[in-house]
């Protein structure tokens, strides 16, 4: 799934980019120039009102990528937010789907509550009126909703009625066009498993995202990481994510979150 999932967003990354800004940039995965990063230092490592509010958690901790590639994108100058294809990187996926589970969680809070704000910045459609344009239409997909549609149209329609050719059709008319685009681009990367991998993602992914969405607001406030890399370290602290999440782990990050962060001189 992650695989599929990479060789769509370099797609992605390589059209931000042409349309004038990347809007996230992996803190791991990024280069940054030092005097551009001290312009924003200030802003992102020290935030003198806290966090103060669930909003302000998702967008500044959980979403903590995004938002320092959005003050990148507020500055004026030269510098430009670009996106390499020759890199080559290696992650670690979730083992288990309650990490799976935890680890979307976290990307989509962060990255609904850092788009909000971005798409409410007069400055940025100013800046980026194509790439505004283009990310305004992609936040009304939150889920899939036309992939949605389709599905489960075909789906009462063969419980309860004939199936129709025509859903068919449209269905196919979302689904092949984007396979076609990650076919070219898992063959250029020399990733062919993603060729094949990509319409079962395609097929699967619309349903996980449902119980995603509802998994993500039903625990909204909770003030938690997630994911492998937060699984291994209560593994190695002897410690089990998933009972601090339930318990006291939830007490324990909001006295965290609310303390701000700086800037060594």
């Amino acid at each position: 799934m992650q695989d599929a999932e990479y060789i769509e967003s370099m797609i992605f990354r390589n059209a931000e980019a042409i349309m004038g800004a990347v809007t996230c940039l992996p803190g791991v995965l990024t280069m940054f120039r030092y005097p551009v990063l001290c312009d924003v230092a200030p802003d992102y490592f020290y935030q003198s009102e806290g966090i103060n509010t669930t909003f302000d958690f998702c967008q500044r901790y959980l979403g903590e990528d995004r938002f320092m590639t959005h003050l990148l994108m507020e500055k004026p100058g030269t510098h430009t937010l670009g996106f390499s294809t020759a890199a080559v990187c290696k992650t670690e996926a979730p083992g288990d789907f309650y990490t799976l589970l935890r680890q979307r969680r976290r990307w989509f809070l962060g990255t609904i509550s850092n788009e909000i704000v971005m798409l409410c910045t007069p400055q940025f459609w100013v800046k980026f009126p194509l790439l505004m344009l283009t990310k305004f239409f992609m936040i009304l997909k939150v889920g899939g909703a036309i992939t949605y549609l389709v599905l489960m149209e075909l789906i009462f329609a063969a419980i309860f009625d004939s199936v129709k050719p025509e859903a068919f059709i449209w269905l196919m008319a979302i689904v092949v066009p984007n396979w076609l685009f990650v076919t070219v681009w898992a063959i250029k990367e020399r990733r062919l498993k993603s060729v094949m991998i990509f319409p079962l993602y395609f097929w699967w992914n619309p349903f996980f995202t449902l119980v995603l969405l509802m998994y993500s607001f039903m625990t909204v406030r909770e003030r938690t990481w997630g994911g492998p890399r937060a699984a291994a370290g209560g593994d190695a602290d002897g410690h089990d994510e998933k009972k601090e999440d339930e318990g006291q782990g939830h007490e324990l990050d909001e006295v965290v979150a609310d303390k701000p962060m700086y800037v060594r001189a």
